[in-house]
């Protein structure tokens, strides 16, 4: 039987019906077209999914596992850029920035992705377990991936069941709350509290104690170690909490991780650099790099199907009509680029001339948030300079174009193997060279 579709005009707009929509099992996943965010007054939930309530005597910390799973995948959001490091069948994408394994006794600079990526290791090429790697880059760490994966070892069993798993940390990057600080994110990751993590760092609770300083036969059940207060008037009438959520983070969430320095220029004339220019213009981060439920990024390459529009290529020399140069994304300018031979398209990247500090003769010295652990306040600050990274360096990357790098010399002991170099960890060469070393 033939339905006859109706159409009906509201405010000028067309609407046409019948239409169809499968509904997500989940109350957060999907687009039903409504731009504001939802109202967050939920329900915390520890990692065991059992309810927090006023109460409590000895609340739990929440889990963002289970709090925000209740209406998000969770399991498909652990699948987004940020938190699929660890998989060998993701797509290893373009080199970015890797994890720097560092040591000043053993001279060690060790740069570890688990993506494969060129002059990188994996943390299992060097031996080194989820637990390890855990230890050594958790201040600048999203959750998820190496911080949920299962332990083999039985001393590390031990100690996770203690801290617990590292998740991803959702207020990271969707907190709205001026009081989500992720230096204290940090801080709970540097005394192995990861299951606490999220609810320090969401500013509605205080954790006080140290699970690395635990006993291995420490009992929650029976012996005073980690406690957890919440803030007073937290929970309403229905033992529900508030969260001030934004869809879209706001470039600050961005920034705690994905912040340069030029050292050249001096921490007391940092004032006097400039802003990007898309940010200064009001556009956020996420408005190019831009995310589907699956929190798969978008990187801003020419290639990256739906997400090439959003690549400079796309928002400044795509035209809207053939043949006609309109404006782009955002209102972005067309660039003409008169009297410039077409050759320089071929052989440079876009960013080569319109990013960043422009090269000198020589390179200059950098800090990264994660490499250096920029970002942490107070006692934890721990003005790290090692190892150099040096920018801009101009060379070719994985698409043949010229563009701006920042470069880092690997340094490192290792055995030779055929013709591989397998590196050594530093507490390995310690328990060999140590004392020499040390001189």
């Amino acid at each position: 039987m033939n339905k006859r579709i109706q159409q009906i005009v509201i405010g000028g707009v067309l609407l046409a019906g019948p239409m169809g929509a499968q509904a997500s099992d989940l109350l957060g996943q999907g687009d039903d077209g409504n731009r504001r965010s939802p109202v967050h007054v939920i329900e915390l939930l520890d990692d065991e999914g059992g309810r927090i309530r006023s109460t409590d005597s000895s609340p739990k910390p929440f889990s963002t596992r289970q709090t925000c799973g209740k209406c998000h995948d969770t399991e498909m959001i652990s699948g987004g850029w940020h938190f699929n490091g660890h998989d060998p069948e993701v797509p290893a994408g373009r080199p970015g920035e890797p994890w720097m394994l560092t040591d000043a006794v053993t001279r060690t600079q060790l740069p570890l992705s688990g993506r494969g990526w060129d002059g990188t290791y994996t943390p299992e090429e060097v031996g080194l377990s989820s637990w390890e790697f855990l230890k050594s880059n958790f201040g600048h760490f999203p959750g998820g991936s190496y911080g949920e994966m299962d332990l083999d070892d039985p001393d590390e069993m031990i100690r996770q069941e203690i801290s617990g798993t590292f998740e991803i940390n959702c207020l990271a990057c969707h907190s709205a709350d001026p009081h989500q600080d992720q230096s204290a994110a940090a801080m709970q990751a540097a005394r192995q509290n990861y299951r606490w993590v999220a609810t320090e760092s969401s500013g509605k609770a205080k954790v006080s104690g140290v699970a690395s300083a635990l006993d291995d036969f420490f009992d929650s059940e029976f012996d005073e170690g980690l406690e957890t207060t919440y803030e007073k008037n937290l929970f309403d009438a229905d033992d529900k909490v508030f969260f001030e959520i934004a869809k879209k983070p706001a470039n600050q969430s961005c920034y705690f991780c994905h912040s340069s320095q030029d050292l050249s220029i001096g921490e007391e004339l940092e004032w006097t650099r400039h802003e990007d220019v898309h940010l200064a213009s009001g556009l956020l981060c996420v408005d190019c790099h831009r995310n589907g439920d699956d929190h798969r990024m978008t990187r801003g390459t020419e290639s990256e199907g739906p997400g090439a529009a959003l690549s400079c290529k796309g928002c400044h020399l795509d035209s809207d009509k053939e043949g006609v140069p309109t404006h782009g994304s955002f209102g972005a300018p067309k660039a003409s680029h008169a009297g410039i031979p077409a050759v320089h398209f071929e052989k440079l990247a876009c960013t080569a001339c319109h990013s960043g500090t422009w090269p000198k003769d020589e390179a200059g010295r950098w800090r990264t948030s994660r490499i250096h652990k920029t970002g942490l306040h107070g006692k934890h600050n721990q003005k790290i300079q090692q190892p150099h990274v040096y920018a801009p360096v101009l060379m070719k990357g994985d698409d043949g174009k010229i563009a701006p790098h920042k470069l880092v010399w690997p340094s490192f002991w290792a055995t030779l193997q055929g013709d591989t170099l397998v590196p050594l960890l530093p507490k390995a060469v310690l328990s060999s060279a140590g004392t020499v070393l040390k001189k």
